[in-house]
């Protein structure tokens, strides 16, 4: 699974670390390993009922999951890059990439893992 060194996960949206990688991402948390998560997004357009869920309070709550399940996961390190939700393809790419190069070359992971582009 891991080799002991740091552990990089990326994802779009909050749920995405859970349901790619939660098991990967927990065993990794448990052997010890420094594992880090990022997340492009706080989600705020996962709904199609806007006067249900409003993109601000969408947003709060799948922040509030994100971190509830962090935590269950066992791991304690979340960056988070500022994109809007369903703008990750569009957003500025200078300023996300270096945001996660940065963060690559800080964390320095043995291994990183993301989803494809769609998802």
């Amino acid at each position: 699974m891991t080799s002991g060194g740091p552990l990089l996960f990326v994802g779009a949206h909050p749920d995405d670390e859970t349901f790619c990688a939660g098991g990967v991402l927990n065993q990794a948390a448990r052997d010890g390993c420094r594992v880090v998560c990022v997340t492009a997004t706080h989600g705020e357009r996962g709904s199609h009922d806007e006067q249900r869920w409003p993109a601000a309070q969408l947003a709060e709550v799948r922040t509030r999951e994100l971190e509830a399940a962090l935590s269950a996961l066992g791991v304690s390190e979340h960056h988070w890059l500022g994109c809007q939700d369903g703008s990750c393809n569009r957003c500025e790419r200078g300023e996300c990439q270096q945001r996660l190069s940065e963060l690559v070359r800080d964390v320095r992971p043995v291994q990183i893992i993301t989803l494809g582009q769609t998802g």
